[in-house]
């Protein structure tokens, strides 16, 4: 559940796991990833600008479920059992 929270708030983080995933042969995982990847380009001028915005093309989609996320990790109850299975899950 962290990683998902993560994947969807933190860029790089997806750009990093979009590129493992890739070298794992899952490339239309890391497809999908790299659709939300911040894309940058120049205008006529040169300068440096933003072509197409990941992150926010990813708020609108993320937002019901990083509230979701939110309640389950922010409850200390929730927090405990999730920990206690993965805890198991893991040994």
């Amino acid at each position: 559940m962290f990683a998902i929270k993560r994947l969807l708030e933190d860029e790089v983080f997806r750009e990093q796991r979009a590129e493992e995933l890739r070298r794992d042969g899952q490339v239309r995982t890391a497809y999908f990833l790299d659709k939300f990847a911040t894309e940058f380009g120049t205008d006529a001028n040169g300068n440096p600008k933003i072509v197409r915005d990941g992150q926010k093309a990813l708020d609108g989609k993320a937002g019901a479920i990083l509230n979701r996320l939110d309640e389950m990790l922010g409850d200390d109850t929730l927090f405990r059992i999730f920990a206690h299975l993965i805890n198991r899950i893991c040994i």
